[in-house]
């Protein structure tokens, strides 16, 4: 399920900042959306968007709520 790629994408991108910072070396959002294919990922727009709401309703605490938060304005900015 796509989904679920982008939930373990997101999942990657927070405990990964090695990954993370991979994605700083990509010019434009068309290159961002073709690392995140080469890495194994894959999901529409909307699919990211459910996996976001699904995780921060999942979220255990305000803290875990608030990374979830940040990881999304981080993953808007870079796509």
């Amino acid at each position: 399920m796509a989904m679920n790629s982008a939930i373990e994408f997101i999942d990657r991108v927070r405990k990964d900042t090695d990954f993370r910072g991979l994605a700083y070396r990509v010019d434009s959002g068309e290159q961002f959306s073709s690392w995140i294919q080469k890495a194994g990922y894959t999901f529409t727009p909307a699919e990211i968007d459910d996996a976001f709401r699904v995780l921060l309703l999942k979220a255990a605490d305000e803290e875990a709520a608030e990374l979830i938060k940040e990881i999304r304005q981080w993953y808007t900015l870079q796509s």
